[in-house]
Order: structure tokens, then sequence, then C-alpha cells
């Protein structure tokens, strides 16, 4: 769940980079889907120069105005589309930690359950290997060794004896301690 959640965030990250850089290179290039990569500025230059020899009336102070307004424009764009990307970066960075912390967190719940399952398996091995060998003593040994126990270990094991031993372990207690083992809690 969380690693389609993490390509879902990457994918839009990655796009959001490409959107934003085809934006910047269409503000500075001509035309970048037919591959013209000539600067704008230049490119309008030239073509208000050939507009300046057909039409004649146009002064060359008015046209390097014009071309200095148009550079002066696209610098500002530019200055505006870098700082619209460095913010971008910026929150994206952020994301990038959160999602880093997210998968460190559930990193070392996984870590957590995982030695949480291998204690209960270690149990569960060591409960029946016991019950094994309680099986074949004697009832009154087990009765001693079983009291040594907490209540829970001791009920746990009683209850995964077989009846028959259970009964002749319990039948060795008073009737108060009895209880007490019997009770669930």
């Amino acid at each position: 769940m969380s690693s389609k959640i993490s390509y879902i965030l990457v994918f839009s990250i990655i796009f959001g980079f490409v959107t934003l850089a085809m934006a910047y290179l269409d503000s500075i290039y001509m035309n970048i889907f037919e591959l013209d990569f000539r600067p704008a500025v230049v490119s309008t230059a030239l073509s208000a120069s050939a507009n300046n020899k057909k039409v004649g009336s146009i002064e060359q102070d008015s046209l390097n105005s014009y071309a200095d307004s148009l550079l002066q424009s696209n610098n500002q764009k530019m200055i505006s589309l870098q700082k619209t990307l460095q913010d971008s970066i910026k929150k994206l960075n952020d994301i990038i930690t959160k999602l880093n912390e997210q998968n460190q967190i559930n990193n070392n719940q996984i870590a957590e359950l995982q030695k949480l399952k291998k204690d209960k398996l270690d149990y569960e091995d060591w409960k029946k290997r016991t019950l094994q060998l309680y099986e074949i003593m004697d009832s009154k040994k087990v009765a001693k060794i079983i009291q040594n126990y907490s209540d829970d270990i001791a009920r746990d094991l009683i209850f995964s004896m077989k009846k028959k031993k259970a009964a002749e372990v319990l039948a060795q207690y008073s009737p108060d301690v009895a209880l007490k083992l019997m009770k669930e809690n």
C-alpha cells in the first residue's frame, strides 16, 4: 500500500518537474516542440529587423528599445519561473523527507512485528518441547516444576497438556491453587 503511494507521489513529482522544465524552456527558446532552440529574444529581434526592412518607417532605436523590453520581460518571466521552480523543489524535498521518515517508522514497526513473531514462535517451540518431557515425567514432579512458573505460563502449559496428564498434575495441588490455575484472565 505504501509503495503504491510512493510510486504515485514520485510520478507526480516527476510530472511536475517535466511540466515546469517545458514551460521554462518554452519561454527561453523559439519553439522547443519543433526543436528550434534559437533564443526567443534574438528571433523576435530578427523578425522585427525583417519588418524594419519592409516597413522602413520604424527606426533602429525603437527596435532596440522593443528588443530591450522583450529581453527585460523574458528575464522577469525567467526569474519568476526560477522562484516557482525553487519553491516546488523545496516542497518536493519536504515531501521526500516526510516520506523517508514515514518509511523509517514503517520499517521499525515491521522489525518489531517480526521480533514479536519470532518470540512467539520461540515460545511455542519451547512449550511443545517442554510438554513432550512433562508427558513422560511423573505427575508429582511436573506439578512441583510447574508451580515455579508464573500463573500465565503454568496455565498455558496445563491447558496444552493431554487431558489425563493435566488432571493428574492438577490433582497434586490444593483446591485453591488448582482453581487459580484453571481460572482464565
